[in-house]
């Protein structure tokens, strides 16, 4: 939750759904427990040191990213995140946070980032790591688009972007995959 998409997407409530508090509301959701999410957990402090330095590797952004990142393991951890949340470091939640082993075993890969979305970064990360490994992957960045942008194709909230994403999806299975 630190990756600098996150820091400047999350504080930005695009479209009025995403932000801070419906972030932490969706994650207590997940949890299916009565555990009070706080803000504390935009610092990663539902991590522990350990795992924190085993899976930050996975995601260095100034590896992948090429932008300064320090890796902060002096904060204070809350225990009952640690706890509650460790779902939220499962490979079946968060892709990014498995071995070099474990990704090559992926097919081919079609990635669309959008720029406006606080996913962008591990996007970006994931394109990277892939392609260290030789993997093939068709990596779109749309930069005047936000997450989900795709399913706005009619009605009142109809964006052009919309089917731009859609048309070139179609384009890259047509011609690749």
């Amino acid at each position: 939750f630190t990756l600098p998409s996150y820091r400047t997407y999350l504080k930005q409530n695009i479209l009025g759904v995403l932000n801070e508090d419906n972030l932490m509301l969706m994650i207590s959701l997940l949890t299916g427990k009565k555990t009070t999410i706080t803000k504390d957990i935009l610092m990663n402090s539902h991590v522990t040191a350990e795992d924190q330095k085993n899976l930050y590797p996975f995601m260095n952004p100034t590896k992948y990213l090429s932008i300064p990142h320090e890796m902060n393991d002096t904060r204070e951890r809350n225990e009952n995140l640690v706890k509650d949340l460790k779902y939220l470091i499962l490979p079946s939640m968060s892709p990014l946070l498995v071995s070099d082993d474990q990704l090559s075993q992926l097919p081919q890969i079609l990635l669309f980032t959008t720029e406006y979305d606080i996913l962008r970064d591990e996007g970006f990360i994931f394109a990277s790591r892939l392609r260290t490994l030789n993997k093939t992957v068709y990596h779109h960045h749309f930069h005047n688009a936000f997450h989900g942008a795709h399913v706005f194709l009619y009605g009142p909230l109809r964006f052009e972007i919309a089917h731009e994403m859609i048309q070139h999806t179609a384009k890259i299975l047509q011609n690749y995959l």
